[in-house]
């Protein structure tokens, strides 16, 4: 009860307990199991409902008093949390709601560049933030630099996307969000090496949970998505990992950078482009980098015989160079110095 209205007096100062509400109150509590994450959820409906109205809205939507259980982890228990969530998302506005399950596909904490490539750049960002805030459908923060991040509990992020799902605006809402943080991974690429590295690796790390998402996405198969379709997404993923090689290879994230990097020349299969090899070169370094010159050899003769082919001699001379290094480790000098 305290929390519920702790949450009431945010969306509407003053409200109190009183001998007309302290029932409704506490039965509304009841019928929520006392699941913290519900009450926030019904207490920010406040702004427009009294308890009373709270209750009767919430007699007609959950189950009959009595047909929960009474463990945490029971299904029970689960039901009455989602009946909560269909509740408040049903009483969105549509354009809101679309909002809502749109940023379902955000894993971390987002800045508003971020929500408005998501949602649409034709949404008032800060008015749809700061309603779904009011709702305890997201929450937000001050990031670094003192602009706000926000994001949403991972019980809500499933929901929303599951909704999105449901819709079928899932695919578009990832590429939105794909083609946001690629954009931001490129960007942050070209100040790595420059003056302004420090804060081009702390932008990457503050958006790290959505790049690895993008990355996910881009590298999952899926035997459903049509060939063109997948031929973007992974190309997508091509041109990211390729901006985030030299963070990974730079800032301290060489095992991650391997996976990704693995996970790419994986999903790329037989192909052999010039994405495909610039990701199997930074996959060889990689290796390199972890003490198994050998297999870093067999990568890197790989990139090099195509390489030749090209006909380019900056590619050519980079591959020639690595494979100079892995000679080096391999303490064969003379083979290196050639």
């Amino acid at each position: 009860v305290r929390l519920f209205v702790e949450r009431a007096r945010l969306v509407r100062p003053g409200f109190t307990l009183t001998d007309e509400n302290r029932e409704d109150v506490a039965e509304i509590c009841r019928r929520l199991d006392g699941l913290p994450l519900a009450i926030e959820l019904v207490a920010a409906r406040t702004k427009l409902f009294g308890p009373a109205a709270l209750r009767a809205r919430l007699d007609r939507s959950l189950d009959p008093p009595g047909s929960v259980g009474t463990a945490v982890d029971t299904p029970g228990r689960q039901q009455t949390l989602r009946a909560a969530l269909d509740w408040s998302h049903d009483l969105l506005d549509e354009d809101l709601a679309l909002a809502f399950r749109r940023l379902g596909v955000c894993e971390g904490a987002v800045d508003l560049a971020a929500v408005a490539a998501v949602v649409g750049d034709e949404a008032d960002v800060v008015d749809v933030v700061g309603r779904l805030v009011d709702v305890s459908l997201l929450t937000v923060r001050d990031g670094r630099d003192g602009e706000p991040r926000v994001r949403m509990l991972q019980t809500i992020r499933r929901y929303a996307r599951e909704r999105l799902r449901d819709a079928g605006e899932l695919d578009e809402a990832r590429r939105r969000h794909a083609g946001h943080y690629t954009g931001i991974a490129e960007r942050a690429a070209a100040e790595l090496r420059g003056e302004q590295h420090l804060a081009a690796r702390d932008r990457i790390e503050a958006d790290l949970d959505d790049l690895r998402a993008v990355l996910a996405w881009a590298f999952a198969p899926s035997a459903e998505e049509p060939d063109d379709d997948a031929e973007a997404r992974l190309a997508l993923g091509l041109r990211l990992g390729q901006h985030l090689a030299w963070f990974w290879y730079g800032c301290g994230y060489p095992a991650e950078g391997r996976r990704w990097l693995q996970a790419a020349v994986d999903a790329a299969g037989t192909r052999r482009s010039p994405q495909v090899m610039t990701a199997l070169h930074g996959l060889g370094v990689f290796v390199l980098q972890q003490g198994q010159a050998e297999r870093a050899r067999e990568m890197l003769t790989v990139c090099l015989e195509h390489a030749r082919t090209t006909g380019d001699p900056a590619v050519l001379s980079r591959e020639l160079n690595s494979l100079a290094m892995v000679h080096r480790a391999l303490d064969d000098p003379d083979t290196a110095t050639a």
